[in-house]
């Protein structure tokens, strides 16, 4: 088995911002990584962290989904796609980034509880605190 094939398996995320407002995105699951684990645990408690450390924890969430997200279709007024990279990405407000990630983290849950994951792969319930953000 390669590695590889591992970090190229993809899932299917419905986020739901409500109003009838639906994002849906791809995403790779098995490269949630523990950092990231640590780094969002973190922000959901970031008013205990130092400046520099919450700035670095807040900035991360970017990264982060930069790092998961395949595809989706967000589009721009003028219903072009959002390109996902960092200087389209950054400018999107924190507590929207911080929705999209939670939604994925909700997917990957929901997915590893039905044993719908569909790679074969053991998929463990992610535990993460799931308050909106406080930096």
């Amino acid at each position: 088995m390669r590695l590889s094939k591992l970090l190229a398996n993809r899932a299917e995320a419905v986020i739901d911002f409500g109003d009838g407002d639906v994002l849906h995105a791809t995403y790779y699951p098995t490269r949630v990584t523990g950092a990231m684990i640590a780094d969002i645990s973190a922000l959901g408690d970031a008013a205990s962290l130092s400046g520099a450390e919450a700035t670095r924890v807040a900035t991360s969430v970017t990264d982060i989904l930069l790092s998961l997200v395949a595809t989706w279709d967000l589009t721009d007024d003028t219903d072009a796609v959002v390109p996902l990279d960092a200087a389209h990405l950054a400018p999107i407000g924190l507590p929207v980034q911080w929705a999209i990630l939670m939604g994925l983290i909700r997917a990957g849950n929901e997915s590893a509880k039905s044993g719908a994951a569909g790679s074969g792969l053991p998929s463990p319930t992610l535990s993460v605190a799931t308050s909106s953000p406080t930096a």
